[in-house]
């Protein structure tokens, strides 16, 4: 749960720096510091947090935009993390004020957590503590407490690891071996402390009670263990990290968690927590074991480049440093297209919150931003890729593909055309339209006839068929032919002159008025003498001798009409 003391986390992170190309693990046992002011470095080793895990109460809600953190500690509910400029932040459950970092705290080179409280180590050799568990024996510090060069916080007491190698506790857990010496690191669990010799042994002293009256006594290290360069402990569980990367495990064993798993090497860091641990490997990677109520041991995927690790109850925390991995949200499904018609996507989203390009991988299709205008017929490849900077590697490239095709359109039905009689003059037809909008052209599928634009010039009798047709673009299918038909006749005799009214005999030598008869047709009617003596002009006949006459009344036809039969009048002259 807790992190080493600081010269403990300078080792650690001088050699992840080189550690990625080591093809063997040979750690060294951390050396005590015995100067003052403590340093806290390397700064460029200062990395972004993660956390995963239990999040009920606020343990994975890190404060936006926190970087530049170089250790975290986790306590059973919170995280304290120290910062670069050597300032502290914490987040998670408060029910005793562990979050509560105390105004204008600095100078800090070394953060630790416990179950409701946490502490702060400062150059000085100095402690700050805050939060409690009610006891005035945890709250004070012991008198003349100085020279510290790690600190450690369990639940109701604390410890110290002072430069010269002794260790002080406070708190309801207060005893210390006599005759301690040359230690190196401090760990305080739930009612024990474990502490790491400068010769790689481990010792441990305390009650060993935890929650269960069968779990193995913590302070019963298991026999032969040395070569110990890290140590880790928590409520009820103890870690040991050896020179040569290998891990050993000790304690409450209820959910496995003292189960190193099988082939487990390379290991650089371990931190304990209660019901799980957690390692940090060589290769920046993340390995975890235990409780698995929260996912604990589900590694969030984009986590690489890890420099320290800390376990709470039921969550985990990591430093990473650049560059992080990101990944690239999917893009949507893009249902298909119409070939000249722009269309925008969604451009999806980049866990680094950087912007992301979209691209044409492939196929017929021009963009711009998210605007995406298919050239063409056929299958279309979009990209989407972000390139990484100085602080997040390439993401891997993620794709949709859509069909892109003209659309199809109809025309609509002709006006029904009349019969025709041939010979008749030309006639304008009025043309459908295409559901597109597109110009519809007519033409002359069969039949006696002729077309120029909408106009039909018909050449004899017979059935005329007309079409309309929209041949399409790059946009749109050619459109069905839609067809008309109409018949055109020959001239028919359908006209008839009325009679004449009858006219009485005349007198030799006179003129008179008659009424002229008409066609049935509306064409003019020619009345003429066709017998006797008498002439006409027009309406008015003039009589020139006597005897019979006989007038005659003729329509001769057109191009509609054949001529009218003739219609005769006869009356006598004295």
């Amino acid at each position: 749960m807790k992190f080493p003391r600081t010269s403990f986390l300078l080792v650690l992170l001088g050699m992840l720096a080189l550690l990625p190309e080591a093809k063997a693990l040979n750690l060294q046992i951390p050396t005590r510091p015995t100067q003052f002011p403590l340093e806290l470095e390397p700064f460029q080793q200062a990395g972004s947090v993660f956390v995963w895990g239990r999040g009920d109460i606020g343990q994975t809600n890190v404060p936006s935009g926190l970087t530049n953190i170089v250790q975290l500690a986790c306590g059973y509910y919170h995280t304290v993390a120290l910062k670069s400029d050597r300032t502290v932040v914490a987040w998670g459950y408060n029910g005793n004020g562990q979050i509560n970092v105390p105004p204008g705290l600095t100078n800090v080179v070394q953060v630790a957590a416990g179950g409701v409280a946490s502490a702060a180590l400062l150059a000085d050799g100095n402690i700050v503590q805050w939060g409690s568990v009610g006891s005035s024996q945890y709250n004070l510090l012991p008198n003349g407490l100085t020279n510290v060069v790690q600190v450690s916080v369990s639940d109701g007491y604390n410890v110290a690891l002072k430069n010269d190698g002794a260790v002080v506790a406070w708190g309801r857990l207060n005893d210390v071996p006599l005759n301690l010496t040359n230690i190196v690191q401090v760990e305080a669990c739930f009612n024990c402390v474990v502490a790491l010799k400068a010769d790689g042994s481990v010792t441990a002293w305390g009650t060993n009670a935890f929650n269960t009256t069968n779990a193995p006594l913590l302070t019963n290290v298991p026999s032969g263990l040395t070569n110990v360069v890290q140590i880790s402990a928590s409520q009820g569980n103890i870690i040991a990290l050896k020179s040569d990367g290998t891990v050993v495990a000790w304690g409450d064993n209820t959910f496995n968690q003292t189960n190193v798993p099988n082939g487990l090497t390379n290991v650089v860091q371990v931190s304990a927590a209660l019901y799980n641990y957690t390692t940090l490997l060589n290769d920046g990677t993340v390995v975890a074991w235990g409780w698995t109520n929260w996912q604990v041991p589900n590694i969030p995927a984009l986590l690489t480049n890890v420099v320290q690790v800390s376990s709470g109850y039921g969550f985990d925390a990591a430093i990473s440093i650049p560059p992080f991995v990101q990944v690239i949200s999917p893009l949507n499904t893009i249902p298909p297209q119409v070939v000249g018609v722009p269309f925008t996507i969604s451009t999806p989203v980049a866990t680094s919150g950087l912007p992301v390009t979209l691209s044409i991988k492939s196929g017929p299709a021009s963009i711009n931003g998210n605007t995406i205008t298919p050239t063409g017929i056929g299958t279309i490849v979009v990209a989407a890729n972000q390139y990484g900077n100085s602080n997040y590697l390439p993401a891997l490239e993620v794709t949709t593909s859509f069909t892109a095709k003209e659309f199809n359109q109809g025309i609509s039905n002709f006006k029904m055309i009349p019969p025709k009689n041939y010979p008749c003059p030309p006639f304008a037809v009025t043309l459908p339209k295409a559901t597109s909008g597109l110009p519809v052209t007519l033409s002359v599928i069969s039949g006696p006839a002729t077309v120029k634009g909408n106009t039909v010039t018909v050449t004899t009798a017979g059935v005329v068929v007309l079409g309309a047709n929209q041949g399409g673009n790059s946009k749109y299918n050619p459109a069905p032919q839609v067809t008309t038909s109409f018949s055109v006749g020959t001239k028919t005799s359908t006209q008839k002159i009325t009679p004449f009214k009858k006219i009485p005999n005349k007198t030799h030598g006179t003129s008179f008025t008659i009424t002229l008869p008409t066609a049935s047709s509306g064409l003019p009617v020619a009345v003429t003498v066709q017998s006797g003596n008498a002439t006409i002009n027009g309406n008015i006949v003039t009589l020139t001798g006597t005897g019979y006459v006989t007038l005659a009344a003729d329509q001769g036809g057109n191009n509609y009409f054949n001529p009218a039969p003739e219609v005769t009048t006869t009356f006598f002259v004295q």
